[in-house]
Parts: C-alpha cells; structure tokens; sequence
C-alpha cells in the first residue's frame, strides 16, 4: 500500500485481508468506499478517518486485534452488514443505534457480556450471529428484530430468554446450543415461521410446549438437557422430521408419536426408555430412523446387532431375538 493509497477492486470497494497491516492510512481515498475487507490483519486501532465512510455498507473487520469499536462507527449510517469476528471488543458503543439499515450481524468470539439497548434499532436485520460469547441474556429491545429469519447465539452463558422473541415473526432457525437455559418463553409459539430449533447442550428441564404450536417446525434438538418426557401434544408437529432427544431422561414414547407421518429420525440414546408403545408399529415398512443405544430397552441386545440407528422393523426383530 505504497504512499497511503488503498487496493481497490471495483467501484468503492477496499480489500486489504490477510496483509499484516498494524494500522490503516488516514487518506481521503476512504471517502466513496462501500465495501471494506480489512479482516485478519494485526489492527489495533480504526484510523479517525471511519467517520467519514458516510457511505459504507459492507465492513469486514474479523480477526484482528481490536479491543473496542469507536463511537464514530455510528457514522455509518447506511451500513447492511457487519462483520466483526474472533477478538476481544467486549462491547458496542451505543451510536450502533444509528445503524437502522442494517440487514446481516456477525459478532462471533467477540468476548461480549452484554447487548446494549441501542441494538433495538436494528429494525431491518435478517441474520444475527452472537455465538461464542459470555451473553447471560438478551434485552427486551431484540423485540424490534420483527424480520431476522436466523439467529445463532450458540455458546453463551445465556440463563433466560426475553418474552420479546415472541416478536421475531419472520424467524426461520433458531439456535440456542450450549447455553444454560432451564426453559424456553412461551411467547416463542408466536414465530409461526419457524421449521428449525436447536437447543442442544443447556438445563431444559420440560420439552417447550411453545415448539409443539409452531405450524411448520421440522427440525427439533434438544439433545443434552434434562427433559423427563414427550408431551402427548408433540403429535401436532406434522410436519417434523428430525426429533433428537439423546442424553436426556426420557422414560416413554407417547403413542402420539406415530402420527408424524413425515418423521425420518428419532434419536432418543442414553434415556430410560424400558419399552415400545404398540402404536409404533404406524412405522412399519418405512425408512424413519429410530436410536435407542443406550437405553434399559435395549440392555440385551448384541453389540453388533444394536447399531446406532435402525427403522422399526429391524428393531422390533433385535428386542424380539433378545427376548
């Protein structure tokens, strides 16, 4: 970058990734910029020159050595997508209130404790990814993120979730793995476009009702929880296809189950289940999936024959040869 001038690579658009760069030049040659790539570089520092990327709407600053974001990145007021990933920024300025064009967050390994109130201003976004931080919960402002459709908050330390979710109708998948949440809001049944929940690795103790009340949920992982048992209603969910509930403390397969006629797998290892309802025979014939590796039901069947997954004939000829 020989006299301070940028690599440009079309019209307003700056790509300097992966040059070791231990800072960036004060020039003008910022201004008209709307796309900027400065990500894994050895920044530590924005230059002042950012308040003036009044036209940005693409930045890119993951994997550098930042420590905090400056209070002019509010000045990016036509920013859509933001890209901050892998270093420690433990916070965001509240002028981010200013960023209400923004479609798509990704704030990963950032080392956050915290979400201010002003990221209720995020009207338009699409896409949040807040994974890997130390979140213990989320303000009531995410209420106002009515169009996200993903959201990945995976690996936080998050305890409860706001009833504000509940607004987020435009949501399609949710997840929530690795967190340490004991329940799930029932205001959650009001995102009626929701096909895929994973909460996977937390407390939950009772199977969310909330889930069984969504029209179009296909996808439900609750593995690793403490969950005692299948609510009757989750017969509901016709259009499931994947219901893994491995590691949990489940004792009984309601008979509802056999009403989910689009089902392809049941994973229900390392539980308590002792026996099979009759009803599951609805799955003779057909390619669903079933794991019970690890369950009293399945204590005398060989090794070799027990697999870790197996439709429901093959099954009921293991329990029947063990017998």
């Amino acid at each position: 970058m020989p006299g301070g001038e940028l690599e440009k690579k079309g019209v307003g658009e700056v790509w300097l990734n992966g040059n070791k760069l231990a800072e960036l030049p004060e020039t003008e040659n910022w201004n008209g910029v709307v796309v900027v790539y400065v990500q894994a570089n050895l920044l530590k520092k924005l230059p002042g020159c950012i308040k003036d990327w009044s036209v940005v709407e693409e930045v890119n600053l993951s994997a550098n050595e930042l420590t905090e974001l400056p209070e002019d990145v509010g000045k990016w007021v036509k920013l859509k997508n933001f890209f901050c990933n892998d270093m420690v920024i433990n916070a965001l300025p509240d002028s981010v209130q200013n960023w209400t064009n923004l479609r798509v967050l990704e704030l990963k390994n950032c080392g956050l404790t915290e979400l201010p109130a002003a990221v209720g201003a995020f009207t338009a976004i699409t896409s949040v990814t807040l994974s890997g931080n130390k979140l213990k919960s989320l303000p009531k402002e995410v209420g106002s993120w009515s169009h996200v459709k993903k959201m990945w908050i995976e690996s936080n330390e998050l305890e409860t979730l706001p009833d504000e979710i509940g607004q987020w109708e435009a949501l399609e998948k949710f997840y929530i793995n690795n967190n340490k949440l004991k329940s799930i809001p029932e205001t959650l049944k009001n995102c009626k476009a929701l096909t895929d929940f994973y909460a996977n690795s937390n407390l939950i103790e009772e199977f969310p009702m909330a889930v069984l009340d969504l029209p179009d949920v296909n996808k439900i992982y609750l593995n690793e929880n403490n969950i005692k048992e299948i609510p009757e209603a989750i017969g509901k969910c016709t259009f499931l296809e994947l219901l893994y509930l491995n590691n949990n403390r489940i004792s009984s397969i309601p008979d509802t189950v056999s009403k989910l006629t689009k089902l392809q797998y049941l994973m229900l290892s390392n539980n308590n289940i002792k026996a099979l309802p009759d009803s599951l025979e609805a799955f003779s014939g057909k390619n669903t999936l079933f794991s019970l590796v690890g369950n009293p039901i399945m204590e005398d069947v060989k090794k070799e024959e027990e697999g870790d997954s197996m439709n429901y004939d093959d099954l009921k000829k293991c329990l029947e040869e063990k017998e």
